[in-house]
C-alpha cells in the first residue's frame, strides 16, 4: 500500500423509500449528533489523508456546515445517477489515490474500516470488499465467492437468484483509484448497477478479498430502519451515565445503561429501564415508563405515558400515551389517550406501503411513523404500521388505520344520537363496593 487513501462519501441519493420522514437520512439526529457524525466523522481511521463528499443540491449547505477530522472537498451531484455517476463526478478529486468507498447511511461498528484498511496492507490486493451474512432476502448486492476471493457482485438479484447469503456492506477499499474510474466509464447501464458490474469486470483480471463482518449492519433504506440504528447506538451505552444540572425527584428507577443528559428533569414514580438516551432539557413527568427508547432534546413526556423501543426526535410533546416500536421524528404532540398501536392481532409481521407496493417490514412489532410538525388529539388510535406526513393534524377520536399524506387534516365522521332513557338501575353502588377486597 503506496498511495494516499482517500474517503469518498457517497451522500447524494434522494431517499424516496424513506417517507414520511422529512430529515436528510445522512442527517438524522442519533444521541445527540448528526447519523453521518457518529457513524463515519468520529471513526476516521489514522491512515485517511482526505476526504471527499459527494452530495446533491438539497443537501450540500448541511454538509458544509459539519466539521470534518481530515482536509475535505464538497462535490455535488447534480442528479441522482447512482454509485458509478457519484464516482465520475467527483473524478477530479480521485486521481492516483487508493479509495476507502463508504455509504453514509450503512450502519456499521466503529473498527470496521481500520479492519478493512488492516486488511489490504496485509494481502496487498487490488480491492477488499466487507460482507455480511443475511438471513432473509434484502434488494442489497451479493458476493458470489470462490474461498476468500470475491468473483462478481450481483446487484439486487431478486428472492431465490442469490448467489449466497453474503451481501457487500459499505467500506469498499480499492487500491488504485485510476483503475476504478477507467472501468466505471466503460460499464454502461441502463439499471442502477454500473458500479457493480464494472466492479465485476474488475474482478475477472484483479484480485478482491473478501473482509467477512459478523458485526451489526444496518443499511437506512426504510424509515423503519430507524429502530434498528437506534438499538445499534443504543447498545454502545454500557453504563448509566448523568450530565449537568439534573433534577431526579424521589421514587424514580434508573435501571441499566441510560444516558441522561444536561438539565434533564424526572418526576415522582418514574421508571427508564436501559438502554436508553434522553436528550438535554426533557422533562419526563409523573409515572411515565421509558424502555429501551430514544428520546430526543427538550421533550415534555407528560404524566402516565409509556415509551417502549421507539424513536423520539427533539421537542416532543405526550401526555398518557402510549407509543409503542415507533418512529417520532421531531415538534410532534399527542393529546391524552391517544395511542400507537404496535401489533397485529393476527401477530402476523407489519407490512408497510412504498412506491406503489406493499412492503414486509419483518417485524412483529411497528407502531407508528410520524414526520415533523404532526399534531394528534385525544383519544386517537394510529394502527400498526401506519405513516403519517409532516405538518398533518388529526382531529380528537380517530382511528387512523392508513398512511396520510403530509398537510392534511383528518376527523372522522361520527353522528351523535339523543334519545330518551328508558333503563332503570337495578341497584345502587354499594352493593359493588362490598366485592371490592
Amino acid at each position: 500500500m503506496k498511495k494516499s487513501i482517500t474517503a469518498v462519501i457517497l451522500t447524494g441519493g434522494v431517499g424516496k423509500r424513506f417517507w414520511p420522514l422529512v430529515a436528510d437520512k445522512n442527517l438524522f439526529p442519533f444521541l445527540g449528533k448528526k447519523l453521518i457524525e457518529r457513524n463515519i466523522l468520529d471513526n476516521m481511521p489514522a491512515e485517511i489523508t482526505r476526504i471527499v463528499v459527494i452530495t446533491n443540491p438539497y443537501n450540500t449547505a448541511a454538509f458544509k456546515s459539519l466539521q470534518y477530522p481530515k482536509p475535505y472537498q464538497i462535490v455535488v451531484q447534480e442528479n441522482p445517477g447512482g454509485m458509478a455517476d457519484a464516482l465520475l463526478t467527483a473524478e477530479s478529486e480521485l486521481k492516483d489515490c487508493s479509495l476507502l468507498i463508504y455509504l453514509s447511511s450503512h450502519i456499521v461498528e466503529r473498527n470496521l474500516y481500520s479492519d478493512i484498511i488492516a486488511a489490504a496492507k496485509r494481502t496487498e490486493c487490488f480491492g477488499v470488499i466487507p460482507g455480511s451474512k443475511v438471513s432473509y432476502y434484502m434488494p442489497l448486492g451479493y458476493l458470489k465467492t470462490d474461498g476468500n476471493r470475491i468473483r462478481e457482485i450481483i446487484e439486487k438479484p431478486g428472492a431465490g437468484n442469490e448467489p449466497s447469503d453474503m451481501v457487500d456492506i459499505t467500506g469498499h477499499y480499492i487500491s488504485e483509484s485510476n483503475a476504478l474510474i477507467d472501468e466505471l466509464k466503460k460499464t454502461p447501464s441502463d439499471q442502477d448497477d454500473a458500479y457493480e458490474k464494472a466492479l465485476s469486470r474488475l474482478m475477472v483480471k484483479r484480485e478482491f478479498i473478501l473482509y467477512s463482518y459478523k458485526g451489526y449492519s444496518v443499511p437506512l433504506k426504510y424509515p423503519w430502519h430507524i429502530l434498528d440504528i437506534m438499538d445499534a447506538f443504543l447498545s454502545d451505552i454500557t453504563a448509566a451515565s448523568y450530565g449537568r444540572n439534573i433534577i431526579i425527584k424521589q421514587h424514580v428507577t434508573v435501571e441499566g445503561p441510560v444516558e441522561i443528559s444536561d438539565g434533564v428533569k424526572i418526576m415522582e414514580n418514574s421508571k427508564i429501564v436501559g438502554p436508553c438516551y434522553i436528550g438535554p432539557g426533557t422533562i419526563i413527568g409523573n409515572n411515565s415508563l421509558i424502555r429501551a427508547s430514544h428520546i430526543g432534546a427538550n421533550c415534555v413526556i407528560g404524566f402516565g405515558t409509556e415509551i417502549t423501543r421507539s424513536y423520539i426526535g427533539d421537542n416532543c410533546w405526550f401526555h398518557a400515551n402510549f407509543i409503542g416500536d415507533s418512529i417520532i421524528e421531531s415538534d410532534v404532540a399527542m393529546g391524552a389517550g391517544s395511542v400507537c398501536a404496535n401489533f397485529r392481532l393476527d401477530e402476523q409481521t407489519v407490512k408497510s406501503s412504498q412506491v406503489s407496493q406493499r412492503v414486509d417490514t419483518m417485524r412483529n412489532k411497528l407502531g407508528s411513523i410520524i414526520a415533523n410538525g404532526v399534531r394528534i388529539g385525544v383519544n386517537c388510535t394510529i394502527m400498526p404500521g401506519t405513516k403519517i406526513g409532516t405538518s398533518t393534524f388529526i382531529s380528537a377520536g380517530c382511528i387512523v388505520s392508513q398512511d396520510i399524506a403530509e398537510n392534511s387534516f383528518c376527523k372522522s365522521q361520527q353522528e351523535l344520537v339523543i334519545r330518551k332513557n328508558k333503563s332503570k338501575l337495578q341497584s345502587d353502588r354499594n352493593t359493588w363496593r362490598g366485592k371490592i377486597k
